[in-house]
């Protein structure tokens, strides 16, 4: 079975929009994702642009946030073609982590809103979904969920990329999720991320300091 790490961009519907906004208030604009085999090299690798239905521009937040521009996906496919092309590139027998359950909350909503059928490809997809942020956290002792860029922090591991970037995200996730299961590699890092605090009280990320003095060899 392979492993796929998936981000999804989002951008908000428009305002003129109402009765959509009740049920979806994004859609998604980019679909981004890495494959990793059974010993968890990267094998291949998804990016596809998603087209807004909702939205007469990408937000300008938005744009900042990802650098993803209206002119990228004024031509691209409306979300059913597109999670149609990620589900057929996903295959028959595989995993999806993602970062958060937002990404499939997302999808569940955006699919609701526009009455897009649940196929058998989806359904498969959308029960063999995991939320890594939690399965992550739950290895350290913080009140809090990491964000990624903390996750990638605190593993010493290198960002690549550009942080909301959906290929970029996933690849990122898809490292953490290698290096925590180095066994040897990833308990020498924990015991020394557990050395640094107090197990007397739970710890908020606002607690956490500098651990860029802990190598990851």
């Amino acid at each position: 079975m392979v492993k796929i790490f998936l981000d999804f961009e989002m951008n908000p519907v428009s305002g003129k929009y109402p009765e959509v906004r009740k049920i979806c208030k994004n859609e998604i604009i980019q679909i981004g994702a890495v494959k990793l085999d059974e010993t968890n090299e990267e094998i291949d690798s998804f990016s596809l642009y998603v087209f807004p239905q909702y939205a007469p521009d990408i937000s300008k937040k938005i744009q900042r946030l990802t650098g993803i521009s209206y002119d990228q996906v004024r031509e691209s496919s409306p979300v059913e073609t597109a999670i149609k092309v990620f589900a057929d590139w996903c295959g028959s027998d595989y995993e999806i982590y993602a970062w958060s359950d937002n990404d499939l909350r997302q999808l569940s909503k955006e699919l609701a809103a526009k009455k897009i059928p649940i196929t058998s490809d989806l359904d498969y997809m959308m029960s063999h979904w995991k939320d890594y942020q939690q399965e992550f956290g739950s290895m350290f002792p913080f009140e809090n969920l990491f964000s990624l860029i903390n996750a990638v922090n605190i593993t010493g591991i290198d960002f690549k990329g550009r942080a909301h970037n959906g290929l970029d995200d996933a690849r990122n996730t898809a490292n953490i999720y290698r290096m925590t299961q180095d066994p040897v590699r990833f308990e020498n890092f924990r015991r020394q991320v557990l050395s640094l605090v107090k197990p007397s009280r739970a710890f908020t990320l606002g607690d956490m300091f500098d651990f860029s003095s802990i190598a990851v060899s």
